[in-house]
């Protein structure tokens, strides 16, 4: 089924597109797709091989979701975005325009990722938390429930935001660092290699 596709759209015959889902021009749909019910697909987006769609899902004009990754339903993706192989969107997650994911990131339930942000290899987003736009978060670092990062973050990889912290705009932190839960990093306040905080 292609659902309703433009003429112009290109979708894999094995791919699967509820008959609800919208497809726009110029949109490549590969195969063993899935795009769900009421789901937009918008123009120049690229589903890769085995990429999933969920339900009332939006996938921004020029976005990509590579090979195998996951995107939950009610969830947004903005114009020009990149979802890496293997990654995991969960319900109602937002993704901000030209934002960067890695392969195997996992961003849960409800959380926000800005514009312009760049989300290394296998990092997790807890439920509800939000990254400011233009943040850099390095490989494997886990963002628990409910963080709140803002603009231009810098986190190094391997370090752990515990759940409720809350990382002033345009603040340092280094490789693996450990942030306690519902901790307070002022605005550009700078965090070295292997501290804690909290």
């Amino acid at each position: 089924m292609t659902g309703n596709a433009h003429p112009l759209a290109t979708i894999h015959p094995t791919a699967e597109v509820d008959p609800s889902a919208v497809v726009e021009a110029d949109a490549m749909i590969g195969p063993g797709v899935v795009v769900g019910p009421r789901a937009v697909v918008h123009t120049h987006a690229i589903l890769w091989r085995g990429a999933t769609v969920g339900e009332y899902a939006t996938v921004g004009e020029g976005a990509e979701v590579r090979a195998d990754a996951e995107v939950g339903p009610g969830a947004g993706i903005g114009t020009a975005a990149k979802v890496g192989g293997g990654s995991k969107l969960g319900v109602r997650v937002r993704v901000g325009d030209r934002a960067v994911l890695g392969e195997g990131v996992h961003v849960e339930d409800s959380a926000a990722v800005g514009n312009r942000v760049t989300l290394r290899r296998g990092v997790l987003v807890g439920q509800g938390a939000t990254v400011g736009d233009r943040a850099q978060i390095g490989n494997l670092v886990r963002i628990g429930p409910g963080a709140t990062l803002g603009i231009r973050v810098g986190i190094g990889a391997e370090s752990i935001i515990g759940s409720g912290a809350r990382i002033g705009n345009r603040t340092s932190v280094g490789r693996r660092v450990r942030v306690a839960a519902d901790a307070a990093l002022p605005t550009r306040s700078r965090v070295h290699d292997w501290e804690s905080v909290g």
